[in-house]
């Protein structure tokens, strides 16, 4: 920390000090025993790399490697701070090593089994002890949203990988499982399936664009080639939820129909096809006087 206050009054002028500071807080927080100072190091790594930005490339493949070895450690919060840090002060260097963020996050999204932390955390819970795995979720999820703009190349990969989690979660999404009394396991799919299909949205909205962050305008394109293809193969599975044998939760419907929508502005009115106006309206109704 007192480093870190030098480096915060220098500014620029730290930066002939890198190679004399950085590596050695590196080989820390790979040896550190203490949980809490490694904490404290990815923390000053994050602050460092707002400091000197484009200066810290050289340390970028270690950091990513420090990423990798504890990113399924109860850091996850501080890792996903510190990458946000990274690619915004070392954004050419940053996109480099986006193939092994990917790989990160699909391998943290397609292990997951929701059913089974349900089962796990509502024993958890009843035991009295401090919850997980939920929370590493919405972790992996939230980050996923936030860069979505320097992900733009993976959303083929990355958004069928939310489909099928949110698909794992239909059966805890109709009302039949509310009958059955576990208000627990009920809020906690209710919130994260709302979170996925928001992250889907964001994705969404990237299809297509060079800077993956163009705000869709309140008209329907009509005129967008590239665009759209992610959005088609998306609409059917959401249709499916509205329509289904489930009935997802009022918050849950919203989110879909949201995201439906947001499917349809990115087709453009000329490829959203009849078939899909006509079921997507079906299951719009049931969600129209809210």
């Amino acid at each position: 920390q007192a480093i870190m206050f030098i480096f915060k009054s220098l500014g620029a002028r730290c930066i002939q000090f890198l190679d004399q500071v950085v590596p050695h807080i590196i080989i820390s927080i790979r040896t550190c025993g203490p949980s809490n100072l490694r904490e404290s190091l990815l923390k000053q790594v994050a602050t460092l790399s707002g400091i000197v930005r484009e200066h810290l490339r050289p340390y970028v493949a270690d950091i990513f490697d420090i990423v990798e070895q504890f990113w399924r450690s109860r850091h996850l919060s501080t890792i996903f701070s510190l990458i946000s840090h990274i690619a915004v002060g070392v954004p050419d260097e940053f996109k480099l090593f986006v193939p092994q963020l990917i790989h990160l996050y699909l391998s943290s999204l397609d292990e997951i089994q929701l059913a089974e932390v349900m089962e796990m955390e509502r024993h958890v819970w009843n035991g009295g002890r401090n919850l997980k795995e939920t929370e590493r979720l919405r972790l992996v999820i939230r980050s996923v949203r936030g860069l979505r703009g320097v992900l733009r190349n993976f959303l083929h990969v990355l958004v069928p990988a939310l489909l099928r989690l949110l698909d794992s979660m239909v059966p805890f999404l109709s009302h039949n499982s509310r009958d059955q009394g576990d208000e627990y396991a009920d809020s906690k799919s209710d919130s994260i399936s709302v979170l996925i299909l928001e992250t889907i949205s964001a994705l969404l909205t990237c299809e297509g664009t060079d800077n993956g962050l163009r705000v869709i305008g309140p008209q329907w394109g009509d005129k967008k080639v590239d665009s759209g293809n992610l959005s088609a193969k998306v609409v059917q599975p959401l249709l499916r939820l509205l329509t289904g044998r489930y009935r997802a939760d009022l918050s849950v419907g919203l989110s879909v129909v949201d995201t439906i929508c947001v499917c349809a502005q990115q087709l453009g009115v000329t490829t959203w096809r009849s078939e899909e106006r006509r079921v997507g309206k079906e299951g719009r109704s049931r969600w129209s006087p809210y």
